[in-house]
């Protein structure tokens, strides 16, 4: 909520209340930007660009223009889903520093997102992390500062949302 909810502590309603929403869409439409062009990136795969066209449905496109957890999460997943499949299949050996930053930010926002989010930053990792399995690559990927800095940042925010959700029973379902 800090991230879009700053402008009601400069503004009243109902200037507020619209910088509120203006700055969420800003900030799912940053994240969708950012997995269209890496799937701009890969455009020798259909395959990579379908999988995005199925991921941008009408309710994800909706969601991204109002404010709620579920916008965030879910420009967040698409970004966070499309780096690590990038970085997976175009740059396994040697990612840029730009491509592990979208994917640390995504990865983070999307860990922070809902209480339920951490399972699905975790699943995404589970499913592309066999494309370093065995490998030197892997080695090389662990010793980047950049990697384990981000490795961190995304270890600190899902422990931090799942703490939170342990903490305040966020899952709890209210008859």
């Amino acid at each position: 909520y800090a991230l879009v909810g700053w402008p009601t502590l400069l503004f009243k309603a109902p200037l507020g209340f619209y910088l509120v929403r203006f700055v969420s869409a800003v900030l799912a439409a940053a994240l969708i930007a950012f997995a269209i062009t890496l799937a701009l990136m890969r455009v020798r795969s259909a395959l990579t660009l379908a999988a995005l066209l199925l991921a941008l449905t009408p309710e994800a496109l909706y969601l991204s223009a109002v404010v709620n957890p579920s916008s965030l999460e879910v420009s967040a997943a698409i970004a966070f889903w499309m780096g690590l499949v990038t970085m997976a299949t175009r740059f396994r050996d040697d990612p840029p520093r730009p491509l592990l930053a979208g994917i640390a930010v995504s990865g983070v926002l999307l860990s922070v997102a809902r209480p339920i989010s951490p399972v699905w930053t975790l699943t995404a990792l589970a499913v592309v992390s066999p494309a370093w399995w065995g490998r030197e690559a892997f080695r090389r990927l662990a010793a980047r500062w950049e990697v384990r800095a981000g490795a961190a940042a995304l270890v600190a925010a899902a422990a931090g949302t799942t703490l939170w959700t342990l903490a305040e029973h966020g899952l709890r379902v209210i008859n």
